[in-house]
């Protein structure tokens, strides 16, 4: 059983005295993330408030968040606020297992009673300021937890045994579902997508592009004249886009529908390519399309392709694949690519197009193009696409004893 639970929810959800309760039964470490703050600032988490300000607390909650990323077999007590950041939800998914402990707010009040450790609890309204609180998180302890527990209906005992079998449970699924999850990633233009269509095809797996669904919010964006610099409008725009695929038979490759609509075709011309990489860019993009990604490959036998599928969407997969090849070869393809498509493209423009690609997707905050330390190289420059497929469609294959 080693993975980690997190345990997530409101003060006064009970999430350090099941964590400890929990950590006892297991003989998993237990650890106290507010502690660990408090440790760190060599002061009580009322005077982090009182003489730094809540930015700097959630600043130390970040830091500190970031430095146990490396733990495991560990029950991890957060914060209430820690699920306020988008990077911090998904270091918590990333951790392990997503337990959010949940109550109303006015038993969350009685619990808690008169604590004045409870710096963001008003003195006169308390009960007001908490369901406030509990409202604006609500939505997001939904999005970051695998599990949702009602504190009021369950006993302590009930819910440490309800997350020790759930924990078992998942351990010996998702050790199952990973072992069948291919991911590629690799620049732009680098063969990732056409490799990943026929190694999916190859091995009977379903093959995710999850470009494909930034192709879609762009280009959804563009029909609507959305701003592509109005952040908060993309965001909401993803939220709200129902993206699918569906499987062809043959050698066909997937077909990709927006909001019922099929738009495999519309979503690779020139101007939408041009312009992915910026709204790709928007951290709250990300967010909303990795959950959606990662829910996808989590049913497993699938290949995914994209930047930041080993580092960052499913890091848990047990096959990866970093794809790469030559600026020059990668121009000619994106160039025949386009001139298959009937789009006129000048290769000038196109080749500046693809280093200014290569350069966003480095440097960008969250997703960033990087290779995961357990993924194999793959250079393409000069090995036909059937012969990149075999090689990786063997060693998937050859592991599985799939036909």
């Amino acid at each position: 059983m080693d993975k980690n639970v997190v345990l997530i929810g409101m003060m006064g959800s009970g999430k350090t005295t099941i964590g400890r309760e929990l950590s006892r039964k297991t003989g998993m470490e237990f650890i106290d993330l507010d502690e660990l703050i408090e440790r760190r600032a060599a002061m009580s988490i009322p005077e982090i408030f009182q003489t730094m300000g809540e930015a700097y607390f959630r600043q130390l909650e970040s830091e500190v968040l970031e430095e146990i990323m490396s733990a495991r077999h560990a029950v991890i007590a957060t914060g209430g606020g820690v699920v306020l950041s988008a990077e911090n939800r998904q270091r918590l998914r990333e951790l392990g297992l997503v337990v959010w402990l949940d109550a109303p707010a006015d038993v969350l009040l009685e619990r808690i009673g008169d604590d004045p450790n409870r710096p963001l609890l008003s003195r006169s309204q308390p009960l007001k300021k908490l369901t406030q609180l509990l409202h604006e998180r609500r939505d997001l302890y939904a999005e970051t937890s695998d599990i949702h527990l009602d504190t009021t209906e369950l006993t302590k005992d009930e819910i440490v045994e309800r997350i020790i079998e759930e924990l078992e449970k998942r351990s010996a699924d998702e050790d199952d579902v990973f072992n069948t999850i291919v991911a590629i990633d690799g620049p732009v233009a680098s063969g990732k997508s056409s490799l990943a269509k026929k190694v999916a095809k190859r091995l009977g797996f379903f093959h995710i592009d999850t470009g494909a669904m930034y192709r879609c919010v762009t280009y959804e964006a563009m029909r609507r004249g959305i701003p592509l610099d109005d952040a908060e409008a993309l965001i909401e725009l993803a939220h709200s886009l129902d993206i699918r695929y569906e499987e062809q038979p043959g050698e066909a490759p997937n077909r990709v529908f927006l909001n019922g609509e099929d738009v495999t075709e519309q979503i690779r011309a020139p101007e939408v390519s041009r312009n992915t990489s910026p709204v790709a860019d928007i951290p709250g993009v990300r967010t909303e399309l990795v959950r959606l990604q990662r829910q996808m490959a989590l049913r497993g036998r699938c290949v995914l392709d994209g930047r930041d599928i080993g580092t960052v969407v499913v890091p848990e997969a047990r096959w990866k694949f970093y794809v790469v090849a030559s600026l020059d070869e990668r121009v000619r393809r994106r160039m025949l690519q386009h001139q298959q498509e009937g789009h006129a493209v000048d290769i000038r423009q196109l080749r500046e197009d693809i280093i200014e690609r290569d350069r966003r997707d480095r440097i960008r905050t969250h997703g960033a193009l990087r290779l995961a330390p357990t993924a194999t190289i793959l250079d393409t420059t000069d090995i036909p696409l059937e012969e990149a497929v075999e090689i990786v469609a063997s060693i998937v294959a050859g592991a599985l004893a799939l036909k």
